[in-house]
């Protein structure tokens, strides 16, 4: 896997984005809590057919994001975790493929985009990303 893009923030995301498209967005957060701020967005992209992985930080509550989010995991990346939560989301585009199209699969991989504030961070999560 790929990264495709990065960018700091959730606003600055790309306008291409739709439905047709197999996305995982990796959002990072940098700060406790930051995520709570963007639901609104992920709201947005839930719609989309977006998948996000929220990669919380150490110190932010538990909160339930609903469907809005595919995966959870929290900071440090240690083990297997990333490829795991990129799995998963992955796998929910399997599933609404063959809700919505029993017959027909897409064999391409997933678009991800990294969100973070943090240069050096994107660098880092594009480092996980490719080595999973």
């Amino acid at each position: 896997i790929q990264v495709h893009q990065s960018v700091h923030d959730l606003s600055a995301l790309p306008t291409w984005i739709n439905d047709k498209e197999r996305i995982i967005i990796l959002y990072v957060e940098t700060t406790p809590d930051a995520a709570v701020k963007n639901t609104d967005l992920m709201r947005n992209l839930e719609h989309q057919h977006v998948q996000v992985c929220l990669i919380k930080h150490l110190h932010s509550q538990q909160l339930d994001f609903g469907h809005r989010v595919a995966a959870i995991i929290t900071q440090p990346l240690l083990g297997q975790r990333l490829l795991k939560a990129l799995e998963s989301c992955a796998g929910r585009f399997t599933q609404s493929i063959s809700v919505v199209q029993p017959a027909t699969r897409l064999e391409t991989l997933p678009k991800v985009l990294v969100v973070d504030d943090n240069t050096v961070n994107q660098k880092i999560a594009g480092l996980h990303v490719t080595k999973a």
